[in-house]
């Protein structure tokens, strides 16, 4: 058996494969072939097999990853369809999200961020919770020298709905070149005057916060 355990590791077979082969651990395996110097050949038969070992571990692991995106995709779709949306829910929400994202301080809402996603959530926040003035709405967007600015102007006005005559000066951030995100669009600042909307705001998410706290 050490022999033919000894005749399987000279033409490239990995101690895991050697072991499966013969039913004996893989400890005693490598005992008995570690001395064994392997050939040009066996090396590079022993390396695919490590390649093709990491890529399917690779393919396995992707494979786990999004089943558990879809299955948490369903958990929430489910916990989302309990929920009745009522204007003061999404008004909490929306202070939610300005809590996390938006300006603490300054007398007008402020809010920045690169997801869209969130971008256009807030927005849909703030128009169902309050009365707003369209034309008080201002946009300030991030983008890199390597942007399309024309472009990125037009993706941040579909996602906010509001006009590019409302949109300043794009600020341009220095690249250090040393990567780039394809898919990257740039932050959107959303600044909207109005010095009550924003102390209501502050004003929720500390309430909950506090009323949190109390039931913790």
């Amino acid at each position: 058996m050490k022999q033919r355990a000894l005749e399987l590791r000279k033409i490239g077979n990995s101690y895991a494969q050697i072991s499966t082969k013969m039913g004996i651990s893989k400890s005693t395996i490598f005992g008995w072939t570690k001395s064994v110097i392997l050939s040009g050949k066996a090396q590079d038969k022993l390396a695919k097999t490590r390649s093709d070992g990491v890529k399917k571990g690779a393919r396995k692991s992707k494979h786990k990853m999004m089943k558990m995106k879809k299955d948490m995709a369903k958990k929430g779709q489910f916990t989302i369809e309990s929920i009745i949306f009522s204007k003061s829910l999404l008004k909490v929400m929306c202070s939610f999200l300005y809590w996390g994202e938006g300006n603490k301080s300054g007398s007008y809402v402020s809010f920045i961020n690169s997801d869209p996603e969130m971008i256009g959530a807030f927005m849909v926040l703030l128009r169902q919770s309050f009365e707003l003035d369209e034309s008080k709405f201002r946009i300030l967007v991030h983008i890199h020298e390597y942007h399309h600015e024309e472009s990125i102007l037009n993706f941040w006005s579909k996602i906010t709905n509001v006009p590019l005559s409302q949109f300043s000066k794009s600020y341009l951030k220095l690249n250090t070149k040393v990567r780039r995100k394809p898919k990257y669009m740039g932050c959107a600042r959303i600044r909207y005057y109005n010095v009550e909307i924003v102390r209501e705001l502050q004003a929720l998410y500390n309430a909950v916060a506090q009323k949190i706290r109390a039931v913790g």
